[in-house]
């Protein structure tokens, strides 16, 4: 059985090994316990053979602070022994996009506590490996700090329960392109407290008929969005060690109908429509539309036979692309947002065998 990770000097396991960057590799996937997504991918089909750490999505929790457990799901005991029985990794991940209540949880001492309470307890009593703070939507300076303050806080924790346990724990974070977020922080926290940062490399624009998640930006794309602008952020201007930084691939699209290249979509257009589709329901769509392919953004771009619909998506070749420059570029690995969307009808995986046939090349 391949595994993609590099062994792991006992010294890491000691507390406050967090400071210390390129020690593993890492393939990751999010994988969403939720009924649409388990009924999609359920967890025996995971390919344990490709992803060595899954980042389980997403635990929430009530206003005072109490996590929301569902039997099944949160926890999720046969995804974590599956995982286990296969030597991969699974963090659990908080919040996510829709999640509003992290600012009113965090500014109060004593639900704060219950948080962070909450979330230790169900780390180690199910036999997490850490967990993946997803805090999403813009903050202020202040938000910023409660935002530091909860990192510290579970970077303690899960030492503790490393301690305890005798092996590591890590704490990652997800974090979207640009600065306008990232710079609400505090660059030691991000340096120091986190193993790892999931950059989310898509979601650049989706009311825009053009490409999401650009590696660098389109000639004739007037926005000139790319991720590698946000990475030359981290890097130089935050001094985040690039061995700390994770490359977030999409294995989802935007379908952009009645739609020309680059066009706004005016939110709620009657005419103009976007949908967001995994690459399990694209790829059949797309078998005979023309197909272009951008060597800077990495972009598969799809166009349909009558010219009114356009699909700017990552295919086969776009993932092993952007898995190969991430590799060769020094950065520890790559993760997807979802596992699921890549569940093909007849049990094939696409993207995800381009993922890791990319990363054993080189």
């Amino acid at each position: 059985m391949t595994r993609i990770i590099i062994i792991i000097i006992a010294g890491l396991l000691m507390p406050g090994w967090a400071a210390t960057a390129g020690t593993e590799k890492i393939l990751g996937g999010y994988y969403a316990t939720e009924k649409w997504s388990m009924d999609k991918l359920p967890a025996e089909k995971i390919d344990f053979t490709t992803y060595n750490f899954i980042f389980q999505a997403f635990l929430k929790a009530k206003e005072d602070g109490t996590p929301i457990l569902a039997p099944g799901r949160y926890p999720c005991p046969d995804l974590v022994k599956r995982a286990h029985r296969n030597g991969a990794k699974v963090i659990i991940s908080l919040g996510g996009g829709s999640y509003k209540l992290f600012t009113k949880i965090c500014a109060d001492q004593e639900t704060f506590k219950r948080l962070t309470d909450g979330i230790a307890e169900f780390v180690e009593q199910n036999n997490y490996d850490g967990v993946d703070l997803d805090w999403e939507g813009a903050i202020t300076p202040e938000q910023g700090k409660l935002w530091d303050n909860l990192v510290r806080e579970l970077r303690l924790r899960m030492d503790k329960i490393g301690k305890n346990k005798k092996q590591k724990m890590y704490v990652f974070a997800a974090l979207p392109c640009g600065s306008w977020f990232t710079g609400k922080l505090d660059p030691e926290t991000l340096r120091t407290q986190l193993d790892f940062i999931n950059l989310m490399a898509y979601d650049q624009g989706s009311q825009t008929a053009g490409y999401h998640a650009a590696l660098e930006p389109a000639a004739d794309d007037q926005r000139q969005v790319g991720f590698a602008k946000t990475l030359k952020y981290l890097t130089d201007d935050l001094k985040i060690p690039r061995e700390k930084i994770c490359i977030g691939l999409p294995f989802y699209a935007y379908v952009y109908e009645n739609c020309q290249r680059y066009e706004k979509v005016p939110k709620g257009d009657p005419v103009k429509k976007v949908t967001a589709l995994g690459w399990a329901e694209i790829d059949p769509m797309v078998k005979t539309w023309k197909r272009e392919y951008d060597p800077a953004t990495r972009a598969a771009i799809f166009t349909s036979p009558d010219g009114k619909t356009v699909i700017p998506a990552d295919d086969p070749q776009s993932i092993a692309d952007k898995t190969a420059w991430a590799q060769a570029n020094g950065y520890p690995g790559v993760f997807c947002w979802a596992i699921h969307h890549d569940a093909m009808p007849d049990g094939s995986a696409p993207l995800t065998k381009a993922m890791k046939q990319a990363w054993q090349n080189k």
